[in-house]
Order: C-alpha cells, then sequence, then structure tokens
C-alpha cells in the first residue's frame, strides 16, 4: 500500500428488516444483479447455502456471490478453493 492508499474497512451491523439494495451483507437471501443462478452442489445435486454476496468496484453494479454446501453434507474437497478443478 502507497501513503496516498487509505485501508479499507468492512463494518457489519445488524439489519432490522431484508436488505434488498445490491450491497455487501452477510446471510439472508442475496440480492440478483442479473437473471437468478442458484448454485446446485456438483457431488449432491442439492442446492447450495448462500453465505453473502460482495459488491465489486468499479464501473456499474457488479456482484460477487458466495455458497457452499449447506447442512451436515460434507463432500471431500469441494470446500478448498481449488477442489472443483481437482476433480
Amino acid at each position: 500500500m502507497t501513503m496516498s492508499e487509505s485501508p479499507r474497512r468492512l463494518v457489519l451491523s445488524k439489519a432490522d428488516e431484508p436488505v434488498l439494495e445490491p450491497v455487501t451483507k452477510l446471510g439472508g437471501q442475496p440480492v440478483w444483479v442479473d437473471e437468478p443462478q442458484w448454485p446446485l452442489s456438483t457431488e449432491l445435486g442439492t442446492p447450495m447455502m448462500f453465505l453473502g454476496q460482495f459488491r465489486l468496484p468499479g464501473e456499474g453494479i457488479r456482484m460477487a456471490y458466495l455458497f457452499m454446501t449447506g447442512g451436515q453434507d460434507h463432500v471431500d474437497g469441494t470446500w478448498e478453493d481449488e477442489g472443483a478443478r481437482t476433480r
């Protein structure tokens, strides 16, 4: 980081009602920017659990969505960042 750059902070606060805007958030339901594409576990074939969404910098509204296999279902290797590519 250079002297002209300022560090970024993430401040979490509890929402009193559902968040319906495309902002960074954890939990709840995703706020889709485009047509919804809920991911399915490749091993189990079941819908994955939504963990959060993150607003990306740049022009326009861009989001990154974070999902994982939910509940007690555990599939070896799929939690690793390279898990899907090594199968």
